[in-house]
């Protein structure tokens, strides 16, 4: 597949499927019975070719067809993010919750013709496209009393802090959900309620996948998995990033540009939610790759909604101080921080003071115990290094993952019930720390408030208090 050529001119390079291609002096798709048993599986029979100045075509040219629809999957690819099948008369079958795949039909249970080592049971449930039907709120959907969205109302920033609707700090702190593609089973209401309940969170990380069988390759799917989720932290009074999880965003701007401008649209009046355009950005120039396209997405959400938005830096969010030298020029910006205590250490703290003393705002929209990549060892000392170093400058953070992975920064343990109600064996160490690093930190969910959060014409929120309660929650601050 990397020649894309063949030593003997009578053979061609033929793909086989994503993984294997060979020479061959002709190819007919479908099953080959001279394979060997076990990679006995159809082949495309794509020609992969090399030009004439000896560089690789991108492009393949199918030889005894047309290539499948790019919005829908082609026969022995997974279709779980499409949900739609390119050849007619066939139906998408779900396997298990990593794969799926187009066939003219589907018995549960073991399948003799997979290869023996996916030979485990299909559940042949059919996946069928999703139309976005935005958001199921009724308009002006107020927080709940005593929630933390109805005591501190909008986000704003002033100098190097994030204030809420009251003019006082706020210290928001909870979980990210995994990528969208491959963890949305946790997307759903009971598992918010049930983090806002018994972990105590304030603020829930939507982190929507956009490559790998993310939003690029089924967009209305993911924009009603996110609203759908935002929706129900709307209903349980708590703030949500809205996260572009994308590391080459700067590839997508187009996407990303109406993504956030549709999201912006039906969200932007709730105080609830915040925007992160970028995830992380890994090696691109923030001045002239990250920060223009912050600029550009800005620009999109500012049409709909003064709300905060968390902006992505360098080297996985790690070059705040590169950031905070060249900020954006707008006034409802937080930058955001990612830090892995297995990885990322006092350099990188250093990195966040050096941001705050220039005078700007950080937000950790992601964190683990773990390594970077996101398993190995947990490492208590650093994390605690680093949650006291956000207490004292007051800076909010979601920790990663809402997950059953087998990887240690998942807080679940694989085959933890989907709709939430975890006892503690259910939780990883992860898990246990982070609920534990909550739970010791919660917000009071008994102060009323006189009246709900109601929106004036602009969109802004107005927390209407009492005397008595101003004074109340003046005290707890």
């Amino acid at each position: 597949m990397t020649t894309r050529c063949c030593v003997d001119p009578d053979n061609r390079c033929f793909q086989k499927d994503q993984y294997w291609a060979d020479c061959k002096p002709h190819c007919e798709p479908g099953i080959h019975e001279e394979d060997a048993a076990e990679f006995r599986t159809p082949r495309r029979c794509s020609l992969l070719d090399v030009n004439a100045s000896g560089a690789s075509q991108v492009s393949l040219e199918a030889v005894a067809a047309p290539e499948p629809a790019r919005s829908c999957s082609g026969t022995w690819q997974n279709c779980q993010s499409t949900r739609c099948c390119s050849q007619e008369g066939y139906t998408c079958f779900e396997k298990d919750d990593t794969w799926a795949d187009c066939r003219l039909d589907c018995k549960p249970g073991i399948n003799p013709d997979d290869p023996e080592p996916y030979r485990t049971p299909w559940k042949c449930n059919v996946l069928e496209p999703v139309v976005f039907r935005g958001s199921s709120l009724e308009t002006k959907v107020l927080a709940p009393v005593g929630s933390p969205v109805a005591r501190h109302g909008r986000l704003f920033v002033k100098g190097n802090q994030i204030l809420g609707a009251h003019g006082r700090p706020v210290r928001i702190r909870g979980v990210s959900l995994f990528w969208s593609q491959w963890g949305s089973k946790f997307w759903n209401q009971g598992v918010i309620q049930w983090l806002r309940d018994d972990w105590r969170v304030s603020l829930i990380r939507a982190a929507m996948g956009v490559e790998d069988g993310g939003y690029l390759d089924s967009p209305d799917r993911h924009k009603q998995i996110v609203a759908d989720v935002v929706d129900a932290a709307i209903l349980a009074g708590l703030y949500i990033i809205i996260d572009w999880h994308d590391h080459a965003a700067h590839l997508h701007q187009k996407e990303a540009a109406s993504f956030f401008a549709e999201m912006a649209r039906i969200y932007g009046q709730y105080p609830n939610v915040i925007f992160e355009p970028w995830n992380e950005p890994i090696d691109q120039s923030w001045k002239y790759v990250v920060r223009p396209y912050h600029e550009m997405i800005l620009g999109k959400i500012r049409r709909y909604s003064p709300n905060l938005v968390t902006c992505g830096s360098p080297t996985w969010c790690q070059d705040v101080d590169v950031a905070s030298e060249q900020p954006l020029d707008d006034s409802n910006v937080a930058y955001a921080l990612h830090f892995y205590a297995g990885t990322h250490q006092s350099s990188i703290r250093r990195k966040a003071e050096k941001a705050l003393k220039n005078g700007v705002a950080l937000f950790v929209t992601e964190w683990g115990l773990c390594q970077a990549h996101g398993d190995g060892s947990l490492n208590f000392t650093e994390t605690e290094l680093w949650l006291n170093l956000l207490e004292s400058y007051n800076i909010s953070d979601a920790s990663w993952a809402v997950n059953d992975k087998d990887e240690s920064c998942d807080a679940l343990i694989p085959g933890a019930d989907s709709d939430g109600g975890w006892g503690l064996e259910d939780l990883t160490a992860s898990g246990q720390y982070v609920r534990k690093s909550l739970v010791d930190m919660p917000w009071d969910s008994t102060i009323p408030t006189k009246e709900p959060l109601d929106f004036d014409e602009s969109g802004c929120a107005m927390m209407v208090l009492s005397v008595f309660h101003a004074v109340v929650l003046l005290a707890l601050f």
